[in-house]
């Protein structure tokens, strides 16, 4: 009976401190853990404070230096934390070649890099930029594609060969100039207020799809046809020295363009626009062989080079308030104006100075004769 006894205080004795030792083996393992996680915790906590940023270029380092963003000395690298809240960063003119680390700056909306000497230029994880100068460098290429809420690209001065723009659905400014652009799509940006592409070699532009267009220079260029019809807030066009044959400035609002200038596009015979009779007397910067009409039954009668060298002579100007002039090496005998339906209106001999003040404004046709040969040539009365 004792022998039992003793057994089942043994058994007890036995559990209790197996129960004693399991408790103390979980308490143990809880303050191991605790501690583990606490030492993971400072060791990622003192990691993010000590991360830094890859910066190159001592030129952009000193830069930052300067900027209170980085101490001296130059060592390569830049504390990550003191940068990744930069809104505006300014860094023009300090002879900078290579921008890497600019990806550290995650809440830049302005950047301002321009004259500088860079070559490429990455801003793929600059998402929040509203504002883009990097003209005056080198750079051969330009991806804006990511930069989704850009409002102004100034990046003229380059020496860039393409350029999209099609996910820059904000974008107000755009001065692409003077780089090697063979094309350019615009078509995706309705609030498009400024487009400078000049000095280009674009040979077609659209831009239909950007109502809020005011001042437009694409001179220089290689276009052969261009239609501002639906620019109605135009007031500035510069599209001399290209190669149009076609032209329409028909947009309804003519008269706010204060500016116009088509010279040196020998081929562009008729330039349609609102009013003819206004823009002859407003847009005195266009190539002597071109002229304002309204429509195109106008342009088919209109040539302001017939037979020129038939008789060897020249009429001008075209269109006109008050005279032509006839010049050339042969003598204008007779001189002879029909109007449209062919009807003669108007015939003087022996002068190369012909007044037609009284004439209605329209298209006519005046005939030149040297008592051998003659040749026609159509002009607009204003």
């Amino acid at each position: 009976m004792f022998n039992c006894i003793q057994m089942n205080n043994n058994l007890s004795y036995f559990n209790i401190f197996y129960y004693l030792r399991t408790k103390l083996i979980i308490k143990l393992k809880r303050n191991i853990m605790k501690k583990i996680l606490l030492t993971l915790f400072l060791g990622f906590t003192l990691f993010g404070f000590s991360q830094t940023t890859l910066i190159p270029d001592p030129n952009f380092e000193q830069a930052l230096i300067d900027l209170g963003y980085d101490s001296p000395p130059i060592n390569g690298s830049v504390p990550t934390a003191n940068i990744s809240g930069v809104q505006t960063l300014e860094v023009s003119d300090k002879s900078i070649t290579d921008l890497t680390g600019i990806e550290g700056f995650n809440s830049l909306t302005i950047l301002n890099c321009y004259d500088n000497e860079l070559t490429s230029l990455d801003v793929t994880n600059n998402t929040l930029l509203t504002i883009l100068n990097c003209y005056d460098n080198e750079l051969t290429s330009l991806d804006v594609t990511n930069n989704t809420l850009l409002t102004i690209l100034n990046c003229y001065d380059n020496e860039l060969t393409s350029l999209d723009v099609t996910n820059n659905t904000l974008l107000t400014i755009l001065h692409c100039y003077d780089n090697e652009l063979t094309s350019l799509d615009v078509t995706n940006n309705p609030a498009l207020i400024e487009l400078w592409c000049i000095y280009n070699q674009l040979t077609s532009l659209d831009v239909t799809n950007n109502p809020a267009l005011i001042d437009f220079y694409c001179h220089d260029n290689e276009l052969t046809s261009l239609d501002v019809s639906n620019n109605a807030l135009l007031k500035v066009l510069n599209c001399a020295y290209n190669q149009l044959t076609s032209l329409d400035v028909r947009n309804g609002n003519n008269s706010t363009i204060t500016y116009f200038d088509s010279e040196t596009n020998p081929d562009l015979t008729c330039i349609f626009v609102d009013d003819p009779a206004y823009s002859s007397a407003n847009w005195p910067y266009i190539d002597p062989n071109s002229t304002f009409v309204a429509n195109e039954e106008e342009c088919s009668l209109v040539s302001v080079v017939v037979n020129t060298f038939e008789l060897g002579i020249s009429v001008y100007p075209n269109p006109t308030n008050n005279y032509l002039f006839i010049e050339g090496n042969k003598n204008s005998i007779s001189v002879s104006i029909y109007n449209l339906l062919g009807k003669k209106v108007m015939s003087v001999k022996n002068t190369n100075r012909v007044d037609v003040r009284d004439l209605s404004n329209g298209v006519y046709t005046i005939r030149i004769s040297d008592g051998v040969s003659q040749t026609d040539r159509k002009f607009i009365k204003n």
